[in-house]
């Protein structure tokens, strides 16, 4: 029995280091965005608008583009990073609450940069 309790004890304060570990959002980025996408050579690629969605961290966001083409996929933000994967792949700076810039890439081949703020 003392044995089972020192085990449970260790996987518990395990379990709190571990998750302590992990980088919080620096910023709750759930709400419309505007964006602009820029390829390589510095001209527009598309405009349009992102929701992101859900709790926490890591949830799904709608992306519409300037032809109002629906795109689905997911973001993760970690401390002032954030990710999104789906049709295209982003991954970029929070700069601010209202703010972010970053890379963006296509399956194809096809990449840039891209600038967002929040509406």
């Amino acid at each position: 029995m003392k044995k089972i309790l020192s085990t449970f004890l260790l996987f518990t304060l395990l379990l709190v280091f571990c998750s302590s570990c992990t980088p919080k959002p620096d910023f709750d980025v759930r709400g419309t965005w505007d964006y602009t996408m820029f390829a390589e050579n510095s001209e527009v690629y598309d405009i349009g608008t992102i929701i992101f969605d859900g709790q926490g961290a890591s949830r799904d966001y709608t992306q519409i583009n300037i032809y109002d083409v629906e795109y689905v996929g997911n973001y993760t933000v970690s401390a002032s990073v954030i990710t999104l994967t789906g049709y295209e792949n982003w991954q970029g700076i929070l700069t601010d609450a209202n703010t972010m810039n970053g890379d963006w890439q296509h399956d194809d081949g096809s990449q840039g940069t891209f600038e967002a703020t929040r509406k």
